[in-house]
């Protein structure tokens, strides 16, 4: 499963072609899905050998069928399944496929994989062998370029006006028809806002209330829209980072978009703005290095759990920023990820703390660190009864005369 235009097609016609030959149906063709939605039982029935279905969720009660199939006959290797949604979302087959099943999450494009290599970062630090890089370039220019590309394939290899055009139709697909497919929500008409609202809050903490109010509508309707977003593979939420399982449920998430070049069409902003308008660049930058590492732990070797990145800030002297951590289930250790690259500075020998000086204490004998003494509770002092008596009040030196 994976959003719409990741090569899932591409590469289930590869290995059904060659490594595993099988036969390819696809619901998007009109009569494969009158079919398919008419008798699900018989058509799934009708398949005497293996099989790719592409865009499953366009007929979630194929799932269903399946699942009896697969009990009947437990030979693994007889279904592959693709969708552009996540079917298992839907209440009527959540639980149809549960044990019978493995899912493979399918993100754009990583610069892994532009590049040809074949290192994971992700298993690379759990082996304390992160890659050595040298004479890589620094600042602005060395990324720009590459989050405002992304990792649509489609959408790389069009510029400026063009690649606008081909996000706008991307969005446009996907929310019209995708979201019809997995949800009978009323309101629909609000998910292009408020997927707008949540560009701009990209690598931030999501507040449902606060984006709520911004939309006059209620913070459960903005969750469980945030939640069909997240089923058509447009945006990502990492739990918070916490140091028990539990506090990582109930802490807010973060929300990020699945694709910087998504993320900088939705907040208008090309290359020239990323490069040179700070509330922009930090955000872009972020959401792509998030990211990054998402897709190489989904197909990493080591078991991971995704957290957070900490927020972006800007400050004009440097501190130290929170790196995003990766935990590993299996061992309870985690990892540090510096989401910026910096320059070596010259280690400087720290200077000491100024000492503490030490706390004077009240000494009972000491006149001048005797306290005033104040008249008891209910007895008013000699200088009250002398403004109650209108009469100045008596001097020291009055007072000693015989």
């Amino acid at each position: 499963m994976g959003a719409r235009q990741v090569g899932k097609s591409t590469l289930t016609t590869a290995v059904a072609q060659h490594d595993h030959p099988a036969r390819i149906l696809t619901l998007d063709d009109q009569a494969t899905r009158a079919a398919a939605l008419a008798d699900p039982t018989g058509f799934v029935g009708g398949l005497d050998s293996a099989v790719v279905i592409d865009e499953v969720q366009r007929a979630p009660d194929l799932l269903l069928a399946i699942k009896e199939t697969v009990d009947r006959d437990p030979r693994p290797g007889r279904f592959l399944l693709t969708g552009s949604a996540n079917v298992l979302t839907n209440r009527r087959v959540k639980d149809a496929l549960t044990g019978r099943m493995e899912i493979v999450l399918l993100w754009p494009l990583s610069q892994a994989e532009i590049h040809a290599t074949t290192t994971n970062f992700v298993d690379a630090l759990y082996a304390a062998d992160p890659p050595q890089i040298s004479d890589a370039p620094i600042g602005r220019a060395a990324f720009v370029e590459l989050a405002a590309g992304g990792g649509y394939p489609e959408a790389r290899r069009r510029q400026g006006r063009r690649r606008e055009r081909w996000f706008g139709d991307y969005l446009n697909t996907t929310l019209d028809r995708d979201l019809r497919d997995v949800s009978d929500a009323l309101k629909l008409d609000a998910v292009p806002r408020l997927l707008r609202l949540l560009a701009t809050q990209a690598a931030g903490l999501l507040n449902y209330k606060a984006v709520a109010d911004r939309l006059q509508l209620h913070p459960d309707t903005v969750k469980s829209y945030t939640q069909l977003l997240e089923t058509v593979f447009l945006v990502r939420r990492l739990p918070a980072w916490r140091p028990g399982l539990g506090a990582r449920e109930v802490h807010t998430p973060k929300l990020y978009l699945v694709d910087s070049g998504l993320l900088a069409h939705l907040l208008g902003a090309g290359s020239d703005r990323i490069a040179h308008d700070d509330q922009i660049t930090g955000k872009v930058l972020e959401n792509f290095v998030a990211m990054e590492i998402v897709k190489h732990a989904d197909w990493s070797q080591t078991d991971t759990r995704d957290t957070p990145l900490p927020r972006w800030t800007r400050r004009d002297r440097p501190r130290p920023r929170k790196p995003l951590r990766r935990h590993r289930r299996d061992r309870g250790q985690s990892r540090r990820v510096d989401r910026r690259a910096r320059l070596a500075r010259p280690r400087q020998t720290p200077r000491p703390l100024p000492r503490a000086l030490p706390r004077r204490r009240h000494h009972p004998h000491r006149p001048s660190d005797t306290p005033p003494r104040r008249p008891p509770l209910g007895r008013p002092d000699q200088r009250t009864l002398d403004i109650a008596t209108e009469r100045p009040a008596s001097t020291d030196a009055e007072s000693h005369r015989p």
